[in-house]
């Protein structure tokens, strides 16, 4: 019974983070700091800072390409450092996915521990960037 409801719950994550709308961005800048694993023997790694590229972003999470390789079979939390229009973010996410293509890491980033209010002010920008766009 356990195992079905964890199965159903995961379900219902994968269908809420694919209705969440996503917007591409072209290659908007991103601070990134590791904070936290789920692993000990990567505490060395903790406060690793890089800086990668936002490929698309949505209230729930971000697609993110940088030239940091973390292991990511293993639990990694970032803190994101963004602008988006003339807004700054400063969030946490996890590490949820990673693809490989030639020299470029692509992650995908679930925001986790996100205050109503930033979730808020994040989706509102993210449907002005898309009005402006519709705009054009």
């Amino acid at each position: 019974m356990k195992k079905s409801l964890t199965d159903l719950k995961a379900k219902w994550n994968e269908v809420e983070r694919r209705r969440a709308f996503r917007i591409k961005l072209l290659d908007q800048e991103c601070k990134l700091e590791s904070i936290g694993f789920g692993d000990k023997l990567l505490e060395p790694l903790k406060h690793k800072k890089g800086e990668g590229k936002i490929k698309d972003i949505s209230y729930l999470g971000m697609k993110l390409s940088c030239k940091l390789d973390f292991p990511v079979r293993k639990k990694i939390f970032l803190r994101l450092h963004f602008v988006l229009c003339d807004e700054e973010f400063s969030l946490k996410g996890k590490i949820v996915r990673k693809e490989e293509r030639m020299d470029d890491i692509f992650y995908g980033i679930e925001f986790i521990e996100l205050h109503h209010q930033d979730q808020q002010r994040l989706y509102q920008v993210i449907r002005k960037l898309e009005l402006e766009r519709k705009k054009k």
